[in-house]
């Protein structure tokens, strides 16, 4: 062990100190996902905000915790630029409903990768284009951006990015939504 974690050692296995600690550990997982799951709804909250004057749909997971919880905003039953992964590793994109057999896939991809804000992004059968946001909330440094005191702040931040990634694709999604198998 580090000096540093000598000393913490020490501190919490005093009598008083061990157990105010072990009753902080048990409910702790219970705090962070409260935590993220009210983060997300303040993103939500400034993005319909944001998204005022368009007619965009904007949808969120009823499970954060679910293995693609997604943040959505809707462009149509096709199309929509969304965060996924809302409990984790956290990524965006526009994402295509791969069942959708009317749409013309090939040439979709073809007209996609040449968007400039996604032709540099990772692609799938469910992503035109997708990264990683850099936010990860199973690390410390995203937990306190989430606080209650920056929770605001950092919702606005991530709601603005989001908000922006549609604007910017909007003309496009519109031009891909009439790509139709003839």
């Amino acid at each position: 062990m580090s000096t540093y974690q000598d000393e913490i050692f020490n501190y919490l296995t005093k009598k008083d100190n061990f157990f105010s600690a072990y009753e902080i550990f048990q409910v702790f997982p219970e705090v962070k996902n409260k935590l993220i799951e009210q983060f997300w709804i303040a993103v939500k909250d400034e993005l319909e905000e944001l998204s005022k004057k368009n007619d965009w749909e904007i949808e969120i997971s009823e499970n954060v915790f679910d293995t693609y919880s997604c943040l959505c905003i809707w462009f149509n039953e096709s199309f929509c630029v969304a965060y996924e992964k809302l409990h984790g590793q956290t990524y965006h994109g526009l994402w295509i409903d791969p069942d959708n057999k009317q749409l013309d896939r090939p040439k979709i991809n073809e007209y996609a990768s040449n968007i400039e804000s996604i032709k540099w992004m990772r692609k799938s059968s469910y992503w035109l284009g997708w990264t990683y946001t850099g936010t990860n909330f199973d690390s410390i440094d995203t937990l306190k951006k989430i606080l209650p005191d920056n929770k605001i702040d950092f919702a606005k931040e991530l709601a603005t990015s989001l908000y922006e990634l549609a604007n910017e694709l909007n003309k496009d999604i519109l031009k891909m939504s009439k790509m139709i198998k003839k």
